[in-house]
């Protein structure tokens, strides 16, 4: 039987594990299904689209416009949320088997007096999300300096 120090200390690293890779794997799952062109294209049209629309004086044309920049923001949208929903799956089933691996005496008895069901965001979850985004902004960093190196 681990002592609540020990327990504490290994729930502590497992966040910071799974975090950190957990945040690095989402940073590079999210940047291959969303490449920076995407965004320099999608402001290329939104600039056309706007110009197109000031510049025009037949509502239709307006509206055409209008229409246009909507469905481009809107697939630009839609794509980067799934690309969001795709990255995040990794450390979420991570997070779940750890999750469901954890479920010893000490989880069962400081639950006790939770009903069913109910969700306790404890000082795990909480470590889990300060390392994702170290884990991801390290990933930003490493791409940041490897871009200046070879560009």
């Amino acid at each position: 039987m681990l002592s609540p120090l020990d327990l504490y200390w290994s729930e502590f690293l497992a966040a910071a594990i799974i975090g950190l890779a957990g945040g690095w794997l989402f940073y590079r799952i999210w940047r291959a299904l969303m490449p920076r062109g995407q965004a320099r294209e999608i402001s290329g049209r939104m600039v056309e689209q706007l110009r197109g629309m000031i510049g025009s004086e037949d509502p239709r044309e307006v509206f055409a416009h209008y229409r246009a920049l909507l469905l481009s923001l809107g697939r630009y949208g839609g794509r980067n949320l799934l690309a969001v929903l795709l990255a995040v799956a990794p450390i979420s089933v991570a997070w779940l088997l750890y999750d469901g691996l954890l479920l010893d005496a000490r989880s069962l008895q400081s639950n006790a007096g939770q009903p069913r069901g109910a969700f306790h965001f404890g000082a795990r979850e909480v470590y889990l999300c300060i390392f994702a985004t170290l884990g991801s902004l390290a990933a930003v960093a490493f791409d940041w300096h490897r871009s200046r190196r070879t560009g």
